[in-house]
């Protein structure tokens, strides 16, 4: 179960990375095997909170 969660944020942080690159939504989504509504969860989070926004949170804090 860890080791997914390690390679969820890996994907999560290159994603972004690739987005500070300036690399186009559908261009990260070429390299990253993610979907769309994924990619921009993210973008927004890391906007919000930068590199720790992209840590898992309890589904329970979230809609708080």
């Amino acid at each position: 179960m860890e080791d997914n969660t390690k390679q969820e944020l890996a994907l999560r942080r290159r994603a972004i990375r690739l987005k500070l690159k300036g690399l186009r939504p559908v261009e990260i989504l070429r390299r990253v095997p993610r979907g769309r509504t994924w990619l921009f969860r993210w973008l927004k989070r890391f906007t919000r909170s930068g590199w720790p926004g992209l840590k898992n949170k309890s589904k329970q804090r979230e809609r708080i």
